[in-house]
């Protein structure tokens, strides 16, 4: 199923032959992919730091949650050179690595949770200090991304049963120094 774009999102192209930036915004509804590509002149696609092939591009950039995208910039080739453009497209996964990374410093167990289910947490519980973390998910992972490193105590994680009865949810209780 295509996802479509159905937000306004600014992005920013950084064309490197002449050293000057520019910002975009785009409001059409549009899989992402045919939005890239015929603006672009079909570009060679770097999703979170990997290089997708021509082959996988389509299928991978029409499954993406367009409201996920946190950052695109455009990188263009010389043309006098025969060069391609890049398109470099960075998501919240690559913000949920980090603090998962971070938290995993931390506590071996949320390491190993991590580690036994490919890293998708499921269902989660975060506690930062006594309170809950809550709000949209964009705003609950900006929340534990933007945590100072330097700040964390400890982290602890449990899992309880779930409220429905279905499987386990994982309970991360966050304690800084603030």
């Amino acid at each position: 199923m295509k996802l479509l774009l159905t937000a306004i999102f600014s992005f920013f192209l950084f064309t490197t032959t002449l050293g000057q930036t520019a910002s975009m915004t785009v409001t059409q509804e549009s899989p992402l992919w045919e939005k890239y590509n015929a603006k672009y002149n079909n570009p060679a696609y770097i999703l979170d730091n990997k290089l997708l092939s021509d082959a996988s591009a389509k299928h991978v950039l029409n499954s993406i949650d367009p409201f996920s995208v946190i950052k695109v910039v455009v990188a263009y080739g010389s043309t006098s050179r025969n060069e391609r453009n890049v398109a470099y497209i960075t998501t919240g996964s690559v913000k949920i690595a980090a603090y998962q990374k971070k938290f995993g410093a931390f506590s071996s167990e949320y390491k190993n949770y991590l580690a036994a289910n490919n890293y998708r947490e499921g269902p989660c519980f975060y506690i930062l200090n006594r309170k809950a973390v809550s709000g949209a998910s964009k705003d609950i992972i900006d929340e534990l991304y933007n945590l100072p490193a330097a700040d964390i105590i400890r982290v602890d994680f449990d899992l309880k049963p779930a409220s429905a009865g279905n499987g386990q949810m994982a309970m991360i209780n966050i304690t800084t120094k603030k």
